[in-house]
């Protein structure tokens, strides 16, 4: 690369305010991008690297409004293929316009930021594509809080309803999908059926990519691997280490430190955000009930995939942790548990 590249800056700088087409804004970032390059090679320091990257994306941001101005102009985004030599109309492709689709695209979204996360990308403090996914995770977290919010209308006696008796039974015509379900099955082989009547639910009661996470032994694991699947998509197993003491699972002799955690979705898609597949339940908790599981790891997989004020259910609420945890941590709860005894203790501990 050219020295004069870098002396070019100050004009490029002096462009910046002159920009009106694609090709003026492609001048600019392609001056900017080359004195970049020469300031890190010849160590020129951190404020040549941050003035000449400043002037790129701020020629990306002008780039991204010019494609977004076009698209309203003609009615839709350049396209992929050829132009038809018979529509001269149809708005330019990206090839056409010497444009890149990633390049496109990210300037776009660039151009869409708020002004304090464009300036830190200007300074180099935040990467673009980080900044881009920040911006649109809290897009999607601010639309789920307002559905949330919208969502309190939905006719539970209370935050928390808790109802005694056979989830098919009590549970059965709920007045909206519910947000997430999450709860504990009981584990053994007499029991597996009910998987299957718990996957038919799920995808009954599920908002559209809601998520089912079902606490699941390891010995019958293969059959209800294939109970859910039969109604639900399969997304992920997540580990929940057991702190403390542990029983001998003594079909196979085997002392159980860690529970797998299953994670099914009504319509796959991919997490809204980075999550850890290993929790640690920090304490046994058994004094309420047998099958009891920790606060701590429920209240972890609750901030994983939900956020207040949505509604969680419990089909088997066993002493009620889950909707324990929701009330703590501002959630909607219904939920159901068919053993009287269980129930009462529940209703004791909220």
């Amino acid at each position: 690369m050219a020295k004069n590249s870098l002396a070019m800056l100050g004009k490029a700088a002096q462009m910046l305010a002159e920009i009106i087409t694609i090709d003026d804004a492609k001048d600019v970032m392609d001056i900017a991008s080359a004195a970049k390059h020469y300031a890190k090679k010849h160590k020129l320091g951190k404020e040549a690297v941050d003035y000449a990257n400043s002037i790129e994306v701020s020629a990306e941001v002008k780039l991204g409004e010019i494609l977004t101005q076009m698209e309203k102009n003609k009615g839709g985004s350049p396209r992929l293929q050829p132009i038809d030599s018979v529509d001269k109309l149809k708005p330019p492709t990206y090839k056409e316009l010497g444009l890149t689709l990633d390049l496109a695209s990210e300037a776009q979204k660039l151009a869409t930021l708020p002004a304090k996360e464009i300036e830190a990308v200007k300074k180099g403090e935040l990467g673009k594509r980080k900044a881009i996914k920040q911006v649109k995770e809290k897009e999607k977290t601010d639309l789920r809080r307002e559905a949330a919010q919208k969502g309190k209308s939905i006719k539970l006696s209370e935050q928390i309803d808790l109802r005694h008796g056979d989830f098919r039974k009590v549970l059965c015509g709920l007045e909206r999908p519910v947000d997430l379900i999450l709860t504990d099955p009981p584990y053994p082989r007499e029991f597996l059926p009910l998987w299957e009547d718990l996957a038919i639910f799920a995808k009954a009661n599920l908002k559209e990519h809601g998520y089912l996470i079902a606490y699941s032994g390891q010995l019958h694991l293969p059959e209800v691997f294939n109970l859910l699947q039969k109604h639900l998509d399969y997304v992920w197993t997540f580990c929940l280490y057991l702190e403390g003491k542990t029983q001998i699972v003594n079909a196979v002799n085997v002392i159980c430190r860690w529970k797998p955690v299953l994670i099914f979705q009504k319509g796959k898609t991919k997490f809204d955000k980075t999550i850890q597949d290993y929790i640690i339940s920090r304490q046994p908790e058994k004094g309420e009930h047998d099958w009891q599981q920790s606060l701590s790891g429920v209240s972890a997989f609750l901030e994983n995939f939900s956020i207040p004020g949505e509604t969680i259910c419990d089909p088997f609420s066993g002493a009620g942790t889950t909707a324990l945890a929701c009330k703590k941590s501002g959630r909607l709860f219904v939920g159901a548990e068919i053993d009287k005894e269980a129930f009462e203790i529940s209703k004791g501990r909220l």
